[in-house]
């Protein structure tokens, strides 16, 4: 990437921003810099000092204090030398997907998981082999086990012996506890179910589309009823139940919904996160009868920078957002790191079909094309390194000219591969320059507020500041 090209200059909330691509670093411009970046890259930047002439252009417009003002900046910023910026390093937590049942009891008219002709439900023997693949690595510290479908309840015994041998497993093998997550649709929560999930502090992310006319649009049962009623009781109980599990709420904005009316529905709750996105397909035999139409794409984007504005609010109180889908991205230019792949799904993270056969991820299970081994036999070294080309960005010609690429990586890689979502890259492009613009602002203001992100300690520490400070 020549120097010309390393930027990426765009304007949002009001004011200009520059975007070192290959430095992932950004700030915004006042109009001094904006006119000596200017020069300077109509110079391609040679040379590791600022071009005179260049400074001396600005001073029939600037004083000389805001010219050297603007320069010292550009300069401390990075601009001016070649980057050595990592990549962010792989997981050194891998995590197990479990598909313990691939049959759901709801009939979400939106659903793209693959049905299976048999072996519908994991047997315990599979969970425990499984389990025994995973803790099979010699590069891990940790690994963690998630539940997926299908509705994974619907194997509650299953789950739970998998849960049991994974903790055992891991104390036998000296690693730390195993972290448990679950994604489910909520409906067959039980007060057993729930006591279970808060004993192991299980991380549940529990699917809701909404206040009641939104969800039940979509998440209906095999008679065409409604499910809201029976989700929210679920979650209210997870959310009073005793122990150091965490709640999260997982929705899909549809052409019957909006996204900012389902977050603020969502926020009422005290959830860990709030993981909103449209709707996707990954078979071109359905109808898209629930894609967003071009004005709803536009509402969806205009509505991501009213919450990208609550998310600067909450990070300047110390508060980390709920809405999760800046986070990644904030964390990454903090840290002025590369990204080189959108999600571990075939490296550290493998999904278990109910049968036992090893895919990339839990989505992805029993998608036949994807299988890269079996937990029997293990993984297929040739279909792994087949996967991991395939679904890498690096080789995705369209990628390597975009300038999201580092804090993007492509996208799903499923979503990807298949190509069906003509809105993902205009969809993931604004959503990555409103984290590029709230990461900007946020340092403007004070960057260690960042850390609230990910340090709980430092969080309850801020809150406390500012608590005494009004008193």
């Amino acid at each position: 990437m020549s120097s010309c090209n390393r930027f990426y200059r765009f304007s949002e909330f009001g004011r200009e921003l520059v975007y070192d691509i290959e430095g992932a670093n950004a700030f915004f411009l006042t109009e001094a810099e904006a006119r000596l970046l200017d020069c300077l890259q109509e110079k391609s930047l040679q040379g590791k000092t600022l071009h005179g002439e260049c400074i001396a252009a600005l001073k029939g417009d600037f004083t000389e204090e805001d010219i050297k003002d603007a320069a010292e900046h550009i300069k401390s910023e990075g601009l001016l030398t070649e980057p050595q910026t990592p990549y962010q390093p792989l997981s050194e937590v891998y995590t197990l997907t479990l598909n313990v049942s691939q049959e759901c009891n709801l009939q979400c008219k939106y659903c793209y998981v693959q049905k299976p002709d048999s072996n519908p439900h994991m047997s315990e023997e599979v969970a425990r082999k499984a389990v025994d693949f995973i803790a099979g690595f010699d590069n891990m510290k940790q690994f963690s086990v998630s539940f997926y479908g299908g509705e994974p309840l619907l194997n509650f015994p299953v789950m739970q012996a998998a849960m049991e041998y994974a903790s055992k497993k891991a104390e036998e093998g000296g690693y730390p506890e195993v972290k448990y997550h679950i994604t489910t649709n909520g409906t067959l929560m039980t007060d057993e179910i729930v006591d279970f999930l808060a004993a192991y502090d299980v991380e549940v992310m529990i699917s809701l589309d909404g206040p009641a006319p939104i969800h039940d649009a979509c998440r209906v049962t095999s008679t065409g009823e409604g499910s809201h009623a029976r989700v929210t009781e679920a979650l209210q109980k997870l959310i009073k139940a005793q122990g150091k599990h965490k709640v999260s709420a997982s929705s899909v904005i549809t052409n019957q919904s909006r996204l900012q009316k389902v977050y603020e529905y969502l926020s009422q709750f005290p959830l860990k996160d709030i993981k909103i996105s449209y709707v996707r397909y990954l078979d071109e035999s359905k109808e898209r009868t629930y894609a967003l139409s071009e004005s709803q794409k536009k509402e969806y984007m205009a509505d991501m920078k009213n919450l990208a504005v609550e998310c600067f609010h909450l990070i300047m109180k110390g508060v980390r957002p709920p809405y999760y889908n800046f986070e990644n991205k904030l964390l990454q230019l903090w840290k002025h790191a590369k990204r080189g792949y959108f999600c571990p799904a075939g490296l550290t993270r493998f999904g278990i079909s109910p049968g036992g056969d090893i895919y990339p991820c839990g989505p992805a299970a029993d998608m036949g094309e994807w299988k890269l081994g079996t937990v029997e036999h293990g993984l297929d070294v040739k279909r792994v390194d087949q996967w991991a080309a395939l679904s890498s960005f690096e080789n995705k010609k369209e990628c390597k000219a975009c300038w999201a690429q580092y804090l993007c990586a492509g996208g799903c890689p499923l979503q990807m591969i298949h190509a069906l979502d003509e809105n993902r890259c205009e969809i993931s492009q604004y959503s990555t320059e409103l984290a590029i613009a709230l990461y900007a602002a946020v340092k403007e203001e004070n960057e260690m507020m960042l850390a609230s992100l990910v340090d709980q300690g430092f969080l309850e520490s801020i809150r406390k500041f500012l608590q005494e400070k009004q008193l």
